[in-house]
């Protein structure tokens, strides 16, 4: 073969999929889910964000958690420097403010989000490691579900609290939120952010948006509200091991009919 010929290994997978949101109105519906939050003291959060700006103009709630007429929220949000903030408030009264010491977020890349609570004190992590933190609020930091009585709506890609309605819509992808009643440890949310199998212990509900909105573990299911499930040509489902294989600059991924044909190229 002359120079600048290929070879190409083709294998192929069933294409993955997550939920899509434009920023302008899209969110998923997950009000159920505090059915069984409601009474937690403890918990996890967690989840995988791909945000099309990584500095959006203005704060993206990506998860959020709301009284819809009075300000009492729990958020996981993007903010416009590209850290990560989660926030809690009881009955109009900060309880924690965290933030990230540095940019947790790029530019249409997943990366993985979780934030624990230990009944003392939040941990943010981003893609499996827990980050440096400030608190900017810190007058109760062992807030959790359990003390925000009046939280009566759940959404993915926006928030709904004191009367604002639906706002702070996200603008990217969102896949396989887990709602924990207990918080994970390290080594878990690592094992989680490295693609293995969540554990099942404590986990209360999973969206995994790749075929549906629907709660697969739990009978709380989401309802889309203009959110779409798309093809994320950034990984593929390997037919096989089952494992996620992440694209690069060497593999060309084409889905035809839900299916995934990958080509490693590679220069002689």
């Amino acid at each position: 073969m002359a120079a600048g010929d290929v070879t190409a290994t083709i294998t192929s997978g069933t294409a993955k999929r997550a939920a899509h949101f434009d920023g302008t109105a899209d969110y998923i519906e997950i009000d159920d889910s505090l059915t069984l939050l409601g009474s937690t003291t403890k918990g996890t959060i967690a989840f995988w964000a791909k945000p099309k700006d990584s500095t959006p103009a203005a704060i993206e709630r990506i998860l959020a958690f709301g009284d819809t007429n009075a300000n009492e929220r729990l958020e996981i949000i993007l903010q416009t420097d590209g850290t990560l903030r989660a926030v809690c408030v009881a009955g109009a009264v900060g309880q924690w403010d965290v933030d990230t010491d540095a940019v947790a977020f790029a530019s249409n890349t997943w990366v993985h989000i979780a934030a624990t609570q230990d009944a003392v004190s939040p941990v943010l992590y981003v893609n499996g490691v827990a980050v440096a933190s400030t608190f900017t609020d810190s007058g109760d930091t062992t807030a959790w579900f359990s003390q925000l009585a009046g939280l009566d709506n759940g959404r993915i890609g926006c928030n709904n609290f004191n009367s604002a309605g639906n706002a702070s819509f996200t603008d990217g992808s969102v896949k396989d939120v887990l709602l924990y009643n207990r918080d994970l440890s390290a080594a878990e949310i690592l094992s989680i952010a490295q693609s293995a199998p969540p554990t099942t212990d404590g986990l209360i509900h999973r969206y995994e948006l790749t075929t549906d909105f629907t709660d697969s573990v739990g009978s709380a299911d989401g309802t889309s509200v203009g959110a779409t499930l798309v093809v994320d040509d950034g990984a593929i489902a390997d037919a096989i091991a089952g494992q996620y294989v992440n694209n690069n600059s060497n593999y060309a991924i084409a889905a035809i009919n839900g299916q995934v044909i990958c080509a490693a190229i590679e220069e002689l």
